[in-house]
């Protein structure tokens, strides 16, 4: 690489910094003096050359203005060695002019600025931009100075404090210095976390169809395991239910089905025995042809009698047709009581539904009113305290969320109140319908009562003589069959009672027949819920097998990428993600403050390290980044000198770069350069 050394610095009009020539030779050099004497003024100067901003990071150049008289123009210049990679050195003299343009307006004799104007030389000659200036210390230099928004590599090589600053606080640039990162170590894969962990595979899929939203994956294992354990809980208690049915012993089996066999022998035996009797059966045969006879003679007769005109007729008529019409009324009253149980019930579900939605509304305000309880206030994977403004973000989150969820309550309960007004809008309809039947039915009632009253005279029916015989000869018959059935009753009574005692002893046993096919129909069940609990048991160790992968996931991610930090920085820790606490990341850039005597990061963040810490891990970290880009060796300029130790400056970094900081020293009251 390119090794980049200052070995003189001149400045003209530069702040308090009249006219001073430095000389560096390009050793290691501390800028000594007392406070106030232009120390810093002059370490600046150099960053200025190289940059065109100030060590704060502030390109506010007016900055540079000298306080005597600000018309002057300032300049500064700087001859640096280069040194290449084949070992051949040469010289580089930059130089740079900033003045302010002082001018007489129409109609006054005062002078006013109109503004400012940058002059750049590289060996003497003019750049006539400020882009061709830095082009050609790239092209001399071997480093850019990067205009586009990325991290300026001049600066990072120049300024211990450039990169670390860039991840602090809430400004967007921590994402330019994450994204620099990121670039320079590799992100890390589904791929590689599968390589490293293969019993990830089980959640590849489900990783892949929640488009790596790992949060949201969590939300549906935990959803999934809740709904699992509920089946769970009614596969046991069908289980328990099924368990408890009742199972004859195979003994009571075997006597029931003996017993059975027994008393069918003897009912056959008893129904044998008792034989038919042959006077009866010509006797009910005689009665059923005559009475056959009868019944046709009657209908010819009837008809006969009906076919001649009868008010009466009219009369059943008008009957007739009333009752079909207080039927149809009767049929359509009650359909409507049918529909209105079926509105009334769909008025009970949706009134329960805005009650349990108003409790709904009064929690979501109770956590919205709460929203700062709710929010984790570190890291839950290394415990590292979040930022006040990390943790407003995160209750900002969760109370829009927690808004819009609110809003959807009130939303449902609209809707579910405006339904229950169709619903009660349409039951008083129904209920107005329904009343004015009921009253049209009991007007046609009261028709109907009127007409059962009313008495019409009309010819009676009488049968002809050969009907009457007929029937005659049918009672004499009759009286004949009662008489002979009761002298065969007096044997058959006492065979039923037999008979029936013994059908009430089978009905027992075949209970025990019955009981015991029960049992095992149930038993079926019984094995058919198991398999289906079985399943879901399964299932629900799978599901949770899953969601303990997806923290392996996570875990196995945060570690990875530490393992390509590593590889780059060595033991310097960047942190680049953090879990949310939705089980998801949220992309961060942190630096932590390295220690120089152990040769590793410590659990503290730079924002709160000290201005030597910075420094010596600024050092650190740029170091790494050089070696792995190959980029070139430029002096580190910092204003800190003076809090770390010579033993430090001289020993502890671990850099081949030109080092030149500040130090105050009493009694001493023009800036020189001390060499080290």
């Amino acid at each position: 690489m390119k090794e980049v050394r200052l070995l003189e610095l001149e400045l003209t009009n530069y702040r308090n910094i009249e006219h001073e020539v430095y000389v560096f030779d390009g050793s290691n050099a501390k800028i000594v003096g007392e406070n106030r004497i232009g120390k810093t003024n002059t370490l600046e100067a150099i960053y200025f050359l190289l940059t065109n901003y100030l060590l704060d990071g502030s390109s506010d150049l007016s900055a540079i203005k000298p306080l005597s008289d600000t018309k002057k123009e300032v300049r500064v210049e700087g001859t640096f060695q280069v040194k290449q990679e084949n070992g051949l050195t040469h010289s580089v003299r930059l130089a740079k002019v900033y003045g302010e343009k002082w001018v007489k307006t129409r109609g006054s004799e005062e002078l006013s600025m109109q503004g400012h104007y940058e002059k750049y030389f590289i060996n003497g000659i003019e750049n006539t931009r400020e882009r061709d200036y830095y082009n050609n210390i790239e092209e001399l230099f071997g480093a850019r100075n990067d205009l586009k928004g990325e991290v300026d590599k001049v600066q990072m090589l120049t300024n211990p404090l450039y990169l670390g600053n860039l991840g602090e606080g809430d400004t967007k640039e921590w994402q330019m210095l994450r994204s620099f990162i990121v670039k320079l170590i590799g992100d890390v894969s589904d791929e590689e976390i599968l390589k490293k962990q293969p019993n990830l595979a089980i959640i590849q899929q489900d990783l892949l169809n929640a488009l790596g939203r790992t949060d949201l994956l969590k939300k549906q294992y935990i959803a999934d395991i809740d709904t699992l354990n509920t089946q769970l809980v009614g596969f046991d208690s069908q289980v328990s239910l099924l368990e408890a049915t009742s199972n004859p012993t195979d003994t009571e089996l075997e006597q029931a089905k003996e017993q059975i066999e027994t008393i069918t022998n003897k009912i056959n035996e008893i129904k044998y025995s008792s034989g038919k009797d042959s006077v009866v059966e010509q006797l009910e045969k005689e009665i059923f042809e005559l009475t056959k006879v009868i019944v046709a003679q009657n209908e010819k007769e009837f008809k006969e009698y009906m076919a001649k005109p009868s008010k009466a007729k009219e009369h059943q008529a008008k009957i007739d047709e009333l009752n079909k019409q207080i039927n149809d009324k009767v049929n359509e009253y009650t359909n409507l009581k049918i529909e209105r149980g079926g509105i009334e019930s769909q008025i009970k579900s949706k009134s329960a539904e805005r009650e349990s939605l108003a409790l709904k509304y009064k929690e979501l305000t109770k956590q919205i009113e709460n929203v700062g309880t709710q929010i984790v206030k570190e890291c839950p994977t290394c415990h590292r305290p979040f930022s006040d403004s990390e943790i407003e973000s995160k209750k900002q989150e969760l109370l829009t969320a927690l808004e819009s969820e609110r809003k959807q309550v009130v939303a449902n309960g609209k809707v579910a109140r405006e339904l229950v007004d169709k619903l009660q809008e349409k039951d008083k309809d129904l209920f107005v319908k329904a009343n004015g039947l009921e009253m049209s039915i009991a007007v046609d009632r009261d028709s109907l009562a009127k007409l059962n009253e009313e008495i019409i005279d009309t010819p009676t029916f009488k049968e002809s003589d050969e009907l009457v015989a007929l029937r005659e000869k049918e009672k004499e018959l009759k009286d004949q069959l009662t008489a002979r059935k009761e002298k065969v009753s007096e044997k058959s009574s006492d065979n039923y009672e037999a008979i029936t005692n013994l059908e009430s002893d089978k009905m027992k046993a075949q209970k025990v027949i019955d009981d015991r096919n029960y049992y095992n129909r149930q038993m079926e069940l019984l094995e058919s819920v198991k398999l289906e609990r079985k399943n879901v048991s399964n299932k629900l160790i799978e599901t949770e097998q899953k969601r303990e992968a997806l923290k392996t996931y996570i875990y196995t991610k945060l570690k990875l990428l530490d393992e390509h930090i590593a590889k780059v920085f060595g033991k310097i820790k960047f942190q680049l993600i953090k879990e949310n606490i939705n089980g998801g990341f949220d992309p961060v850039c942190k630096p932590y403050i390295y220690d120089i005597d152990k040769d590793e990061s410590t659990n503290t963040l730079w924002k709160s390290g000290s201005k030597s810490e910075k420094i010596i891990t600024g050092i650190a970290i740029v170091e790494a980044i050089k070696k792995e880009l190959d980029l070139t060796e430029l002096p580190y300029l910092f204003d800190e000198g003076g809090e770390i130790s010579n033993n430090t400056l001289r020993n502890k970094f671990k850099t081949n770069a030109q080092i030149i900081c500040v130090r105050v020293e009493d009694n001493i009251l023009k800036p020189i350069v001390a060499k080290f």
